[in-house]
Order: C-alpha cells, then sequence, then structure tokens
C-alpha cells in the first residue's frame, strides 16, 4: 500500500468499514424480523397500558432528539395517515420527560398516535437494533422489513413495498 498517499488510505479504511457496516446490518435484522405483533403488543401495553391493534401496520421507532431529515420522513408518514385508511401507523418516541415527549409533539405538529417510552425499553427487550427505525407488521402479525429512517431512507420505497404485501 505504499503507493497510495496518506488521505486515500483513509479513504480506503473509511470505505472498507462502511461496506462492512452495511452487510452486517442486514444480518444482524435477521433477528428483529421474527419478532411478532404479539412481542410488540405486548411492549406497547407495558410503555402505555394500551392495546392498538398492530397488524398491517407502520412502526416508527425514534428518540425525541432526531436529525431533520428524520423528522421530514415521520412529517411525511404523518402526511400519509390523513389519507391512508388501510394502514396504521405509530410512533414510539423514547423520551425520558412527559413535557418533552409533548412538546416534541405539538411543535411538529404530528397527528400520529405515539407512545413514549421513558426508559429505552424497546431498545431493552432487543424489539429494534437502534433508532431512528421504521418496522411493518403484515396482516398475521409479522415483522416483515425493517429499515433506518435517515438522510438516505425513503418512506415512499418503503411504502411501496408494503402495498405489495397489502394488495
Amino acid at each position: 500500500m505504499n503507493w497510495l498517499k496518506k488521505s486515500d488510505k483513509h479513504v480506503l479504511i473509511l470505505v472498507t468499514a462502511v461496506a462492512f457496516g452495511i452487510s452486517s446490518c442486514s444480518e444482524g435484522n435477521k433477528k428483529y424480523l421474527k419478532r411478532t405483533a404479539s412481542n410488540w403488543q405486548k411492549y406497547v401495553n407495558e410503555i402505555s397500558g394500551k392495546q392498538p391493534k398492530l397488524t398491517n401496520t407502520v412502526l416508527l421507532v425514534l428518540k425525541s432528539k432526531e436529525c431533520e431529515p428524520c423528522i421530514e420522513e415521520i412529517d411525511w408518514w404523518n402526511n400519509f395517515i390523513t389519507e391512508s385508511s388501510t394502514l396504521n401507523v405509530y410512533m414510539i418516541i423514547i423520551e425520558k420527560y412527559e413535557t418533552t415527549f409533548t412538546t416534541f409533539l405539538d411543535h411538529n405538529e404530528f397527528e400520529i398516535n405515539a407512545f413514549r417510552d421513558e426508559t429505552g425499553l424497546v431498545l431493552e427487550q432487543q424489539l429494534v437494533p437502534k433508532t431512528p427505525v421504521k418496522l411493518y407488521i403484515d396482516k398475521k402479525g409479522d415483522v416483515r422489513f425493517l429499515e433506518s429512517i435517515n438522510i438516505n431512507s425513503n418512506p415512499e420505497n418503503f411504502y411501496n413495498k408494503i402495498s405489495q404485501i397489502i394488495d
């Protein structure tokens, strides 16, 4: 590697690390896809005392201090729910304080039904690998898709995958 400049070596290391990270993420998601609506139902009941229908559902799991691209995607889902009657959409927000949770929802004008996870139980119970993520639970109660919410994510593509199953 003597023929590479020092800066090129750093780029090569970074590209290799990113490529490895991407491939290991998809492998790592397999265990989260084995979770069922029943697992999620128990968790949601534990954090909220409620029993929403979690089949044919998109869950958006995030913290109240997520980046702007994440908020933009949540906003897309917020607009989507006003037009869709076939898909349930819920947010799970990891936030210790009730006032911060409420302010987050009010400030962003989100109308999606949201549940507050005070302690990060969703991570502790290993229902998701990290935040922010979105996942789809099908009509049978199986988690079918799990993807990160980030600058590269596209909610329309995610919905298109879901709509192929719904139809």
